[in-house]
């Protein structure tokens, strides 16, 4: 099935952006004089041609739609990254691609000079005007970004895997698909509704309405709900594309407060750890000085439950010891935590005191806040979208008893 090969690719570009933090080969700044300089190169040699073939007007509607023609840009320069070309000769190749390109408009290019390589990586960036052009691997790259599964990390000129992303790694095909399809419910604004799945379009799939006319979202036919454009089927949702949305639009509430939780976790600095990793955060948590012996063996529970599968019992063991490590350190600064109504007044004290940064107390927050999901929103056979939780409240535990430690002794 197509939509299963789709969720495989989805998820190796995602590994190798994570592999490649300072150095992805597909992250590529604007730059706008580069594109300038192309533009007038460009609209120059359309005025000494005559030609007046389809692909020429295809050409001068990308060139004039600004998008589009930086993303043709963006293709050229990929390929020179990906042959050591040094950025003085960007605008030489992709110039004389273009000439190329206009060149063979009616006609077909005669005689390939091989022995001239810098002639040969030309030719194969002239592919990058072409109508049909779109390369599957940025597609992938794009796909991720505007899902927010990659966010940019500016320090290393590349990105990072997002919370999102890393949950997505580790969820079975179908419950991928079904993440994915959610995701663009809970965060497609009205006038993006042509572009991603929206609720109402989400609600009349799962009922099998279909418009034949309508503009649906590409994503569609990636998830394997309705045909791909232009292919010869009937325009129908599939029977795995009914249980899909069936299964999405029961666990919509669900999905929206994980997909909440997650990049809210991300806003206060908070990163999905690796499930290898939850060992070595383990140790540096039990070892603080904050954590009483029975907080201790608590978190070791926590961890077993973890390891078993058993994810919401696991989490709440973890979240009492947040609030108790607030407790603990209410007490080294000899006040008592009976006398703070809720972790919110506990929160505010610490900072008024200088002993919590407003990042860890909006962290903290965060975590609190989202303390329905183990009670409530989540049912016994959900324990899947427990999953996240348990690393992410471990790595932000790390964090504020090392925060902690380094305020009270100063």
């Amino acid at each position: 099935m197509e939509s299963l090969k789709f969720i495989q690719k989805l998820k190796q570009t995602l590994l190798e952006v994570e592999v490649s933090k300072t150095d992805n080969l597909f992250f590529v700044e604007n730059d706008y004089d580069l594109v300038r300089r192309v533009k007038h190169f460009t609209i120059k040699k359309l005025r000494e041609e005559n030609t007046r073939s389809s692909s020429l007007q295809n050409f001068i509607h990308d060139l004039l739609s600004r998008d589009i023609f930086n993303a043709r840009i963006r293709y050229c320069i990929v390929k020179l990254r990906e042959f050591s070309i040094e950025k003085s000769r960007y605008f030489h190749h992709i110039s004389q691609a273009i000439d190329l390109f206009l060149a063979g408009q009616g006609m077909h290019l005669r005689g390939w000079d091989t022995n001239n390589i810098d002639y040969l990586i030309s030719l194969e960036l002239s592919n990058c005007f072409q109508p049909w052009y779109r390369p599957e691997d940025i597609f992938l790259i794009d796909f991720a970004e505007q899902r927010q599964l990659i966010i940019v990390a500016p320090e290393h000129r590349s990105w990072n895997v997002s919370n999102l992303g890393h949950f997505l790694l580790r969820m079975p095909t179908f419950e991928a698909i079904a993440f994915l399809c959610a995701l663009e419910v809970v965060m497609t604004l009205e006038r993006y509704q042509n572009m991603y799945i929206s609720l109402p379009m989400l609600e009349e799939l799962a009922e099998g309405q279909v418009e034949r006319h309508k503009r649906y979202p590409y994503s569609l036919s990636l998830f394997g709900i309705l045909p791909k454009p232009y292919s010869k089927q009937r325009i129908q949702v599939s029977e795995f594309g009914r249980s899909l949305l069936t299964y999405v639009k029961t666990n919509l509430t669900r999905f929206e407060e994980l997909f909440l939780f997650l990049i809210e976790a991300q806003a206060a600095g908070i990163q999905y750890e690796e499930d290898s990793e939850a060992a070595n955060l383990i140790e540096d948590i039990v070892e603080s000085q904050f954590l009483i012996d029975d907080q201790r063996k608590s978190i070791e529970t926590a961890h077993r439950l973890y390891k078993s599968g058993d994810y919401l019992d696991s989490m709440r063991i973890l979240y009492p010891v947040l609030e108790g490590t607030l407790d603990t350190v209410l007490r080294i600064v000899e006040l008592e935590p009976s006398s703070f109504r809720g972790m919110r007044s506990k929160l505010e004290k610490l900072e008024k005191e200088g002993l919590l940064s407003t990042r860890m107390s909006t962290g903290l927050e965060i975590f609190a806040s989202r303390n329905k999901i183990v009670h409530g929103n989540i049912l016994e056979n959900d324990e899947e979208l427990a999953r996240p939780l348990f690393s992410l409240i471990l790595a932000y535990l790390r964090r504020l008893l090392a925060e902690l430690s380094e305020t009270t002794i100063r």
